[in-house]
């Protein structure tokens, strides 16, 4: 946010002429009063822009301050936008502060997605390809059995135990 900073209050540019177009570019988003930085929202008030440490003490506050709730990463970024504050990389901040949490790893909803492709077993025509697997230990049943042996056949999906 320097050059930006420094371009506000100077209006001073780099000697690239890309760089200076691209700096002018972003700094039209911003405004500068009593040398703080304000980003300019669209339907929003001025938001005020922080520097690194500012940032993350923020981040802390907002995400573990007195309305604790362990949101995820675009919902945190929406409560600080909401309180006024805004960082060039704010979405970065909050996608590496809300991975770390404890809290929110050892709670968090396991994704229940397989983690490859499911593939189809196709057969060609019935009762060509059959597939044979043992279930079990069950508790015992009639004459001592504990395990179950199923067959599949691959073309019906007829099964038989």
């Amino acid at each position: 946010m320097t050059p930006i900073i420094v371009y506000l209050k100077d209006r001073r540019l780099s000697e690239d002429k890309d760089e200076a177009r691209k700096l002018r570019i972003r700094a039209a988003k911003y405004v500068l009063i009593d040398e703080v930085l304000y980003k300019q929202g669209f339907s929003q008030p001025y938001l005020r822009g922080l520097a690194p440490d500012e940032s993350n003490y923020v981040l802390r506050e907002v995400y573990k301050g007195a309305c604790t709730n362990h949101s995820g990463t675009r919902a945190l970024v929406h409560k600080i936008v909401r309180a006024g504050y805004y960082w060039l990389i704010i979405q970065a901040d909050a996608k590496a502060y809300v991975k770390v949490c404890d809290h929110c790893q050892r709670f968090s909803n396991v994704p229940r997605q397989s983690s490859e492709y499911l593939t189809p077993m196709m057969g060609p025509w019935p009762f060509a390809q059959w597939g044979l697997d043992i279930l079990g230990p069950f508790p015992l049943g009639t004459k001592q059995r504990k395990f179950l042996v199923v067959e599949i056949e691959y073309f019906t999906k007829c099964c038989r135990s």
